[in-house]
């Protein structure tokens, strides 16, 4: 097993880099789909009228 050890200085410096695409990805996946977990609910039923009107239906 390896050990990595950084400074509060080192652990400034460390920058994520995340994707944009993981989450628009997922997010189309639930807007189209029957079933959610009740966490994602609020956010379809806000979302889903949105995307109808700015013609981004893809089905």
């Amino acid at each position: 097993m390896a050990e990595l050890t950084f400074s509060a200085d080192d652990l400034a410096q460390v920058r994520f880099a995340v994707s944009p695409m993981w989450e628009v990805a997922p997010s189309f996946r639930l807007l189209t789909s029957d079933t959610a977990h009740p966490v994602h609910r609020p956010w379809i039923e806000q979302a889903r009228p949105r995307v109808l009107a700015a013609g981004l239906d893809r089905g």
